[in-house]
């Protein structure tokens, strides 16, 4: 798809990627810990204290300025028995380029 000026057919700015781009995605910074929580682990809890690996699906411009974008990517549970696919638009610091390499060949697992 080619990149769109109005929003009659969708934000300003958006453009698609195709294949998609494999990235890393902070969890850590996505999901941030209050200094002030108890950091107990939760057996079979979502896992967020690593780096997931991506897609980068598209881009937007953000309406503050940069661009936001539009990441798949998997989230664990801390036994790795329990695992979802999530999509949505987040600031280009919180993902970066990665190559592929043979352990993750589909762009979605554990991160490193």
């Amino acid at each position: 798809m080619s990149n769109m000026s109005s929003n009659e057919s969708g934000p300003v700015g958006l453009r698609w990627f195709d294949p998609p781009r494999p990235v890393w995605v902070d969890l850590r910074t996505l999901f941030p810990v209050s200094p002030h929580h108890l950091h107990e682990l939760v057996p079979g809890g979502i896992e967020t204290r690593y780096e997931a690996s991506g897609l980068l699906v598209g881009e937007v411009a953000w309406a503050i300025g940069g661009r936001l974008g539009l990441v798949k990517y998997q989230l664990l549970s801390t036994d790795q028995r329990w695992q979802t696919i999530v999509e949505h638009y987040m600031p280009t610091h919180l993902y970066r380029p990665k190559r592929r390499g043979r352990r993750d060949r589909d762009g979605y697992g554990h991160g490193h």
